[in-house]
């Protein structure tokens, strides 16, 4: 997989269709459950799935430092792959290549120019 930021900054930046970006969403809650506090996904029990979804992404953002819509773009790009015969029509990462799409888009947003409003993410780790 090409994980390359050639895309970020470029024509791909705000194209992501409402459709993409919830299945990248999606995708993002359901394999990286374990940003989430286990106490917060007890809690989160009794309530809708929709509410659940929201819920868990807001704790995951607050644990990889996305904060703007901007983020959600550029955090898209890092879970899409695009084919050479047909690079406007972008298809998911595998669940598998998850973990390594999130340590990329951290380190990749890691800057000196940036200053991070959330915990840790070491902090998230304790007694897993």
């Amino acid at each position: 997989l090409d994980y390359s930021k050639s895309t970020l900054a470029g024509e791909h930046a705000h194209t992501h269709s409402p459709v993409l970006i919830k299945s990248v969403l999606e995708l993002l809650c359901a394999e990286a459950d374990f940003l989430v506090e286990k106490k917060l996904i007890h809690l989160l029990v009794p309530l809708e799935q929709d509410e659940r979804l929201l819920m868990k992404l807001d704790s995951i953002f607050k644990a990889i430092g996305v904060e703007t819509e901007e983020d959600i773009h550029r955090l898209t790009e890092y879970f899409i792959t695009r084919g050479e015969a047909d690079p406007d029509h972008p298809s998911l990462i595998h669940p598998n290549q998850v973990l390594k799409a999130i340590r990329l888009f951290v380190s990749e947003s890691v800057s000196p120019n940036r200053v991070i409003t959330h915990k840790p993410a070491a902090e998230f780790s304790e007694g897993a």
